[in-house]
């Protein structure tokens, strides 16, 4: 308490030596006013409202005055502001032309209902400052609601666990998201964040994973745009799914003329649909044109079409951007339908998978511009599926100095195949450096131990190659990995000092000479060898284990793990027996813990 009270003194101290105002008055509530509602009332333009810990059940209408400070003075995780869902938590009505002199920094918003927008914050023409604040658990309407001409500046947040999505910008919305991570929202489009009706709102450093676009046709599991198109920077948008049969843009849904910016994002892991979905990554539809730059798009899977990029009636422009380890039904890494001709310039296009075309699938009038790629360890590198004429792609590397197998044109060729509409010739007989470095492929196993893992893959084509770069971590969530190990030009590692009994996973980048890093091979796992009288886990067999297997006996201790572990003698029990037989191992020379 005393603690608090501090914090709330010196935030109170500071507020009144910096506000600039000479005039500006500090609320304080529940000091001054009882409530925040109150203290907001009581407010005029630059005054500050100072709340103190704990937590508020209030449903807040901000009132007609601009330029209101609304602080907390301990952070969003001593004062909440709880609704108890009977409406949005907080209303911004566009009353007073709010604008970004007004602030509301430092709350946790929680449990708004009843509603359908905006059932953490609601705003339409207003554009406040929303800082540090903890946006979550809001049960109708989503998280924070944008509508009407509204340009917040939303910082430094974290929004998640909202049913109704995460950001919604509606009607000509668009303002600014930057460093906030928007996680485990749901809606039935846009479960991260939703762009409608020329709402065009710049995104930028900000992690937007595990949200859900749900019902049968859902859309945009991380971000929905429908007649928008957003600006997205420096993003991760991974582990997003867009569910049910139809499912489209498990990572990104741009639809109806949207032509979102993306640049240096990290597209991966995410979802869409069952056997007629569609874009595992993006899905590009309706005259919809994105510009991707510097972009990775990368483990994302699809049941129908595109496992990493959809095109229909829709031609993005892709430069730099590495295209690898998705998978479809068709299309592997890019699936183009009717009329759909993306500009794919110096892009890596690896290790994808499909059904039919595994790295770029054509169909319907469909003719990509393809220039200086590296299409490689795809199976079918290009396969066009519309036999009116062939699909040039002159001029790529094809995972080989021999160039594609084509039936016809190049029937000696090694790398990635082609399908026989398409024209190949001249390829090139070595990697492109412009485009990203190619990430190394045949990861494996050669050995799993007590305490390591030796590792082997291929050596990588590209021809300014430095190194390798080995990454591990005992968590399965992915990238980023805990433990690097730069291994220089090795194709093989060994992981040592490990945990025995657990489970590692593990990837392998590459890296050229001017520093620039491919992105994660397909990632493996493997598990360590458990040794039988290792009763306490340390992967050593000695007097502690007997220790540890009389204090789990006699005394209550905690059991082996696994219970087989302590079975030295191994006759199918722990008990007695096997105390003494680690003992006769250990100091007697019998024969060591085991099955014969």
């Amino acid at each position: 308490m005393k603690h608090t009270l501090r914090i709330f003194l010196v935030s109170l101290v500071l507020v009144l030596a910096f506000s600039g105002i000479a005039s500006a008055t500090v609320i304080t509530v529940p000091g001054d006013q009882p409530t925040i509602q109150q203290g907001l009332d009581a407010a005029q333009e630059g005054d500050t409202v100072l709340v103190a810990p704990g937590t508020y059940y209030e449903v807040i209408f901000w009132p007609a005055t601009n330029g209101i400070k609304l602080l907390s003075a301990a952070g969003a995780e001593s004062t909440t502001i709880d609704a108890t869902n009977d409406s949005s938590v907080i209303h911004f009505p566009g009353l007073g032309g709010i604008d970004t002199t007004t602030v509301l920094r430092g709350f946790r918003i929680t449990n708004g209902g009843n509603v359908s927008y905006g059932g953490g914050i609601y705003m339409t023409q207003s554009s406040p400052i929303i800082e540090q604040c903890v946006v979550d658990s809001n049960n109708a309407g989503g998280g924070i609601c944008c509508n009407n001409a509204s340009n917040p500046i939303i910082r430094f947040c974290t929004i998640s666990q909202n049913s109704g999505g995460g950001i919604a910008f509606n009607n000509s919305s668009a303002g600014l998201v930057d460093s906030c991570t928007i996680s485990g929202n749901s809606a039935g489009a846009g479960g991260g964040i939703f762009c409608r009706s020329y709402s065009n709102p710049t995104v930028r450093n900000c992690t937007i994973s595990g949200n859900s676009a749900e019902g049968d046709w859902g859309a945009g599991g991380g971000i929905y745009c429908s007649y928008s198109s957003p600006t997205v920077t420096n993003c991760t948008i991974s582990g997003n799914s867009a569910g049910g049969a139809w499912g489209a843009g498990g990572g990104i849904y741009c639809g109806y003329f949207s032509s979102p910016t993306l640049t240096n994002c990290t597209i991966s892991g995410n979802s869409a649909g069952g056997d007629w979905g569609h874009g595992g990554g993006i899905s590009c539809e309706h005259s919809s044109n994105p510009t991707l730059t510097n972009c990775t798009i990368s483990g994302n899977s699809v049941g129908g079409a595109g496992g990493g990029i959809y095109c229909y009636d829709s031609s993005p422009t892709l430069t730099n951007c590495t295209i690898s380890g998705n998978s479809a039904g068709a299309g592997g890494g890019i699936y183009c339908l009717m009329r759909s001709s993306p500009i794919i310039k110096n892009c890596t296009i690896t290790d994808n998978r499909a059904s039919i075309g595994d790295g770029i699938c054509t169909d319907l009038a469909s003719w990509p511009t393809l220039d200086s790629n590296n299409i490689c360890y795809n199976g079918y590198g290009v396969y066009n599926n519309d036999f009116s004429q062939f699909l040039q792609a002159p001029n790529h590397w094809w995972g080989h100095a021999s160039g594609p197998y084509h039936p016809d044109h190049n029937p000696g060729g090694q790398g990635d195949s082609v399908s026989s509409f398409v024209y190949p010739l001249p390829y090139l007989t070595e990697a492109d450096t412009i485009a990203p470095p190619i990430p190394p492929v045949g990861l494996d196993t050669l050995e799993v131990g007590y305490d390591y893992i030796s590792l082997v893959w291929l050596a990588s084509p590209i021809g300014d190659l430095a190194g390798y770069k080995v990454y591990s971590d005992s968590d399965s969530s992915g990238f980023p990995y805990l433990d690097t190990i730069d291994v220089g030009m090795d194709t093989t590692c060994t992981l040592d000092q490990l945990s025995t009994g657990t489970t590692y996973y593990i990837a392998v980048t590459c890296y050229d000479n001017s520093g620039n890093e491919s992105w994660y091979s397909r990632e493996i796992h493997a598990t360590l060898r458990v040794r039988r009288g290792d009763a306490n886990g340390d992967g050593e067999v000695n007097i502690a284990d007997a220790i540890y297997l009389v204090n789990y006996l006699f005394t209550g201790g905690t059991s082996p793990d696994p219970l087989w572990v302590g079975d030295a003698n191994c006759d199918g029990a722990v008990n007695i027996a096997d105390v003494i037989y680690l003992l006769n191992y250990l100091f007697t020379g019998g024969p060591p813990p085991g099955c014969p």
